[in-house]
């Protein structure tokens, strides 16, 4: 993903991170932000948040490219 970010957007990528309610997201997100900030990455942590707010947060500002959701949702 970081690779992939910085070909794309190459400077300034900001990025939300968001996830559900189960205990295993803290390790999954830690996991995953340990291999983002590998790379120049901006990394803005929402917490707890479904996956409509995470859509609508990264439309509504500008400065950020992308969205992960940490879910178990199917």
């Amino acid at each position: 993903i970081g690779n992939w970010l910085r070909t794309k957007y190459s400077d300034n990528i900001e990025i939300l991170i968001a996830h559900d309610t189960r205990q295993s997201a803290a390790f999954i997100k830690a996991a995953l932000k340990t291999g983002l900030l590998a790379h120049p990455i901006t990394i803005h942590d929402a917490n707890i948040l479904p996956t409509p707010a995470v859509s609508r947060l990264v439309q509504k500002h500008a400065t950020m490219v992308c969205g992960i959701v940490i879910s178990a949702s199917h």
